[in-house]
């Protein structure tokens, strides 16, 4: 995938999704109705692997289906940037297999600390140049999940062409649990629910569709990047936070690819809310209500 390589327009499973549902007869403004189309394209189960004609760029093939001028020009155009499209080629080819890291927090003052990490080996320039969001389009503060909105393809898919988790994994990691039981029922109750969340980490890594390193405000006042997992529906499955330096980031992405979590993830990580104990998520992964732990 060369750096300057600009993709055929239709070429990204978000475009043929657009050009497909796109309603030209409703009155909604352009912006609101390409915004709705790109949540429901990020709420799908399962991508078409029709709209995906080059494998991840892989290969070269034609669209499915090839956009007319005008739905170009009043859909797909206005919405981004050429580069903007040449770093989602990138990401989308790349999947979850590299750290990004996304900037939401700009001042002038605090520019030295990114340029510091250029040139690393996660974020080299020649290489990763796509896996840096460090522009002015990102500063979203606090909202970092607006990036889906410019760029869908970081959400995934989780495996093949599909946002949720394989079942046989889940299957294996409910296995891997339950055999954990009897140590876990015996556990002094003040302490279980730790002992529960460090047992049921690798169900955490399973499901984890990729990971975001974002410098927010708190990550230049603190000197601590913000360090996230997310599912394939985009929910937050763990964080923590880690120092804001190079060896961070070559340790988070070490650990990914042996389908780990970094030791910080264990000493002080956050679990998502759905995927606590009770959350609405891990309710339904961990099965622990028919354990009757209590």
């Amino acid at each position: 995938m060369d750096k300057a390589y600009l993709p055929e327009w239709g070429l990204f499973p978000v475009e043929q999704y657009l050009i497909r549902y796109w309603d030209p007869s409703l009155s909604e403004p352009a912006d609101s109705q390409r915004l709705r189309l790109i949540h429901e394209f990020l709420e799908l189960d399962e991508i078409p692997i029709e709209w995906d004609p080059t494998l991840r760029g892989s290969s070269y093939a034609e669209p499915s289906r090839i956009p007319t001028v005008d739905e170009i020009n009043i859909i797909l155009r206005p919405w981004r940037s050429d580069k903007l499209r040449k770093i989602a080629w990138r990401i989308w080819g790349y999947g979850s297999s590299h750290l990004i890291l996304l900037r939401t927090h700009y001042n002038r003052d605090d520019n030295y600390k990114i340029e510091e990490l250029v040139g690393s080996d996660e974020l080299d320039d020649d290489r990763a140049w796509w896996a840096l969001l460090n522009d002015q389009e990102f500063d979203f503060g606090d909202q970092w999940w607006l990036v889906f909105n410019i760029l869908p393809e970081l959400a995934g898919p989780l495996q093949s062409y599909s946002r949720l988790p394989s079942q046989e994994l889940i299957a294996r990691d409910r296995q891997h649990l339950k055999n954990k039981l009897p140590r876990l029922k015996a556990t002094e109750e003040t302490k279980r629910t730790r002992c529960i969340e460090i047992e049921t980490a690798y169900f955490r890594r399973t499901i984890s569709q990729g990971y975001f390193a974002i410098a927010d405000r708190e990550a230049f006042e603190k000197d601590m990047l913000r360090l996230i997992y997310l599912d394939g529906k985009r929910n937050i499955v763990q964080e923590t936070r880690a120092d804001f330096d190079e060896d961070t980031l070559a340790e988070v992405a070490v650990e990914w690819e042996e389908l780990a979590l970094p030791l910080k993830l264990w000493e002080n990580g956050i679990i998502g809310e759905k995927y606590r104990i009770d959350g609405e998520i891990g309710r339904v992964l961990y099965q622990l209500e028919e354990a009757h732990l209590d």
